[in-house]
């Protein structure tokens, strides 16, 4: 799971102990085990109940014993092949103990009501990952996901799928700045607490275009990051990280057919009791 998100997850339950696993640490403290100090946490206080784990490759096994966990979090995974996510589930069962819950967060590489560019940026998204890894899963996660949780055992599947806006309110080019106030999407820094608290319809659409910028990041992360387009010009080649979300008539275009992300949102259960296969003779 992410470190920002584990960290608020390990505040806000300070009895319960939080590891966090990923391809990187923060500089000042790798990875520790529950009988050193605290570490210190992207230059935030650390906590005691809070563990950072270096896991560089995920077709490794995770760093824990068997019936570990009382609880997994899987959050926004990248793109990769149908194997690689079964041997993921397969290990969170294995940390699990008897009982203990999985809980997964993922969008879906396709969109819900797409337009014409919207169904372009897709189709040219999924043919770079196609060609940069030929095994990729480009199936829905959603989809993907449920079934591979029913094969590895898994039980008590619950399960919900929520639109996300792709976009808030963007602003026609032929607009005067002086004609309309600005948006609080171009603010760099907003406090989501005050547009809670602020029920102006102008309150409501900060919240949509927060929400909106929140899901977009999610995406290019799980499908467009590391993924590079190549180009250039008078006999010199660049490679470039492109991201669909630079066009803003896509953006106006996703806002006005009201486009959606996919975000799948379940949790399930590693039985109690393993079911054994047995043969009648």
């Amino acid at each position: 799971m992410p470190t920002d998100w584990s960290y608020y997850c390990a505040l806000t339950y300070p009895t319960a102990r939080v590891h966090t696993l990923g391809p990187t640490v923060d500089d000042t403290s790798l990875s520790r085990s529950s009988s050193s100090g605290s570490s210190s946490i992207l230059g935030w206080k650390s906590l005691p109940n809070h563990f950072q784990h270096l896991h560089t490759s995920l077709h490794s096994e995770f760093p824990f014993p068997p019936n570990f966990f009382a609880a997994v979090v899987v959050r926004f995974l990248p793109a990769m092949p149908e194997s690689q996510l079964a041997h993921i589930l397969a290990e969170c069962k294995r940390v699990l103990y008897p009982g203990g819950h999985v809980e997964i967060s993922g969008l879906d590489l396709d969109l819900a009501n797409m337009g014409s560019r919207a169904r372009r940026g897709v189709r040219e998204l999924k043919t770079r990952l196609h060609l940069a890894d030929g095994s990729v899963c480009l199936k829905p996660a959603s989809d993907t996901m449920q079934l591979l949780l029913g094969r590895r055992g898994f039980a008590n599947l619950n399960r919900c799928v929520v639109g996300v806006p792709v976009a808030g309110a963007v602003p026609s080019s032929s607009s005067s700045p002086s004609s309309s106030p600005p948006r609080r999407d171009d603010v760099a820094d907003v406090d989501f607490a005050e547009l809670i608290k602020d029920q102006s319809p102008e309150g409501d659409e900060g919240i949509s275009n927060m929400v909106a910028r929140v899901g977009r990041w999610w995406y290019s992360r799980s499908y467009e990051t590391g993924v590079a387009i190549s180009g250039g010009s008078g006999g010199t080649t660049t490679t470039t990280t492109a991201s669909m979300w630079h066009d803003k008539a896509l953006l106006k275009e996703c806002e006005q057919r009201r486009t959606t992300f996919k975000l799948l949102i379940c949790y399930a259960q590693k039985p109690l009791v393993e079911t054994r296969r047995t043969a009648s003779v």
